[in-house]
């Protein structure tokens, strides 16, 4: 099977998730290893303050990032150029920085935790350059060279954090560490290894007359088509960092790093779910264009089939020996939340679901539809938080994600079988 970026034969899906899947496992053991670090020699409050860091800048990169990567990777057809994307993702960057800046002057909390915030968005800005660089190895489904630059941040930033944090105890150089590494991957190997896929097998570098105008608005058509995307970004993240928003308002941040470290067993499952999805996705893209829907729809009922089984092993885990888990990755203090954990395996089971028929959706390049499906989501997680989370903790929190996570399934299989029906490919 040939790509139209490269109009050469690509790796296997098999051979790419395999890659895929090896760096997420790696980058995502590597991003649960800090999180322990700092719970092991760290305190709670640190956790807390990371996990908040993280709730504050991601749902405002997601936005302003559009996901351009998403774009750049199901545009087949090559209507715009890399260059286009890198210098609309720079200026989103510059007012994604420039945004949480502003907030972090009326945020009332101490200075340690505002620096943290600064510094996780900092680390949010490198992350994003990156991806745009391995949105290039992706649409040419090169994804070896995208697993390649997970394992090299992973593996450097948990080094990093370790020595840090184990010499100084400090959380603001303990997330700068991480901020320093990510650059440094950066610059000696997404830099490099994205601008030489674009000159073996790209077609962004043509000479062009007007130049500067067709980019403009080249950049203003990207920023059209990607912006339900970035709308769509938000909302998952907000669906998600919603419930950590009451925690840390009613009970603070030792009870959010609670929360966030259990939480991050669900993230953990979606390492093998990401992996699916990033390989999937310009395949899915390619058979939706070339209207070899059977196909499509084939492989996207394997993608479903694979999330229910992972999400159900995670849920029998969860019941078996939540505590001897919690207890072996954390501490003694956290195998108390083992009805937590059963809940956000739950939540984790729809979510991974929902993540294949998202592909699915935007494979069809049918970007605006999904709008509903996270208003409606958030809509529901920002109701039932103000019930749930007074009233039942921790165990309310657990239960607004998992409310929030079956609706957004149900929602995402309403759409996809609303567009499978205009193909005319399910019955009424």
């Amino acid at each position: 099977m040939s790509n139209l970026l490269t109009n050469k034969k690509v790796r296997s899906l098999k051979g790419n998730f395999v890659w895929t899947f090896s760096g997420n496992v790696i980058y995502a053991l590597c991003q649960w290893g800090i999180l322990i670090a700092i719970t092991k020699i760290g305190t709670a409050e640190m956790v807390g303050q990371y996990a908040l860091g993280l709730a504050l800048t991601a749902p405002i990169f997601l936005f302003l990032n559009l996901n351009l990567r998403v774009v750049m990777v199901t545009d087949k057809k090559n209507q715009f150029y890399f260059n286009d994307y890198f210098k609309l993702r720079l200026i989103t960057l510059i007012l994604s920085m420039s945004i949480i800046v502003i907030i972090s002057l009326f945020l009332d909390y101490n200075f340690i935790t505002l620096f943290v915030v600064l510094l996780v968005g900092l680390s949010k800005a490198v992350e994003s350059i990156s991806d745009i660089f391995n949105g290039i190895n992706q649409k040419a489904e090169q994804m070896h060279i995208i697993a390649m630059s997970k394992i090299l941040k992973g593996v450097i930033s948990l080094l990093g954090v370790i020595v840090i944090i184990f010499i100084t105890n400090d959380i603001i150089m303990t997330i700068l560490s991480i901020v320093l590494s990510w650059a440094f991957v950066l610059l000696i190997y997404d830099y490099r290894k994205g601008r030489e896929t674009l000159l073996l097998y790209g077609d962004y570098n043509k000479n062009m007359k007007n130049k500067k105008s067709i980019t403009l608005k080249s950049m203003r058509n990207i920023a059209v088509i990607s912006f339900p995307l970035g709308v769509v970004a938000t909302l998952d993240s907000l669906n998600l960092n919603i419930p950590r928003y009451f925690i840390q308002e009613i009970q603070g941040e030792e009870s959010l790093g609670y929360f966030a470290a259990v939480i991050y067993l669900m993230v953990a499952g979606g390492t093998v779910i990401g992996a699916l999805c990033q390989s999937a996705l310009p395949r899915l893209a390619q058979l939706y264009l070339e209207k070899n829907y059977l196909k499509f729809i084939k492989l996207l009922n394997k993608l479903i089939l694979i999330a229910l089984i992972i999400g159900i092993l995670g849920i029998i885990i969860a019941f078996v020996a939540g505590e001897t888990v919690l207890t072996l990755f954390y501490n003694e203090e956290y195998a108390e939340y083992k009805g937590i954990f059963i809940l956000i395996m739950i939540a984790a089971t729809f979510w991974y679901i929902a993540s294949f028929l998202d592909a699915g959706i935007n494979a069809t390049q049918n970007f605006k539809v999904q709008i509903p499906i996270y208003v409606t989501t958030i809509l529901i997680t920002i109701g039932t938080s103000f019930y749930f989370i007074p009233n039942y903790q921790l165990e309310g929190a657990a239960l607004v994600v998992c409310i929030g996570m079956f609706v957004r399934l149900l929602a995402s299989v309403i759409i996809l079988r609303n567009i499978l029906k205009k193909l005319k490919l399910l019955a009424d």
